[in-house]
């Protein structure tokens, strides 16, 4: 997901989690305001617990940037294709959920965070 570039320019604020979805919500409920960057199904598949209770009630300025949402994820193939990752984000009060288009919009949302 090209995280790699974020961390050459700030290596101190990368953290790379792996494959460990949960474990990355919690590290990001303990930042300033961190983003996050899972593929949509295992963040909200594996991590709605941890999302619900450590960011959305806790109101965290948290921003979760999911890859890989819908149907069309290309070669990752159909564990990867995610569908419910809206509905499941949408039931936490205060919860703002964002489709973004392209990288031209992503790169105009992250700036708008500075």
């Amino acid at each position: 997901m090209k995280t790699g570039m974020f961390k050459k320019v700030y290596s101190e604020c990368h953290i790379n989690c792996g494959i460990a979805e949960c474990n990355m919500v919690g590290i990001a409920a303990t930042r300033k305001i961190p983003f996050v960057n899972p593929f949509a199904m295992f963040v909200t598949g594996q991590a709605f617990g941890q999302i619900r209770n450590s960011i959305g009630y806790s109101q965290l300025n948290v921003k979760i940037g999911a890859t890989h949402t819908g149907i069309f994820v290309g070669e990752d193939g159909a564990i990867h294709q995610c569908n419910e990752n809206f509905a499941l984000i949408w039931t936490i009060p205060g919860m703002v959920v964002i489709n973004l288009a392209d990288g031209m919009e992503t790169k105009a949302e992250v700036n708008s965070y500075e």
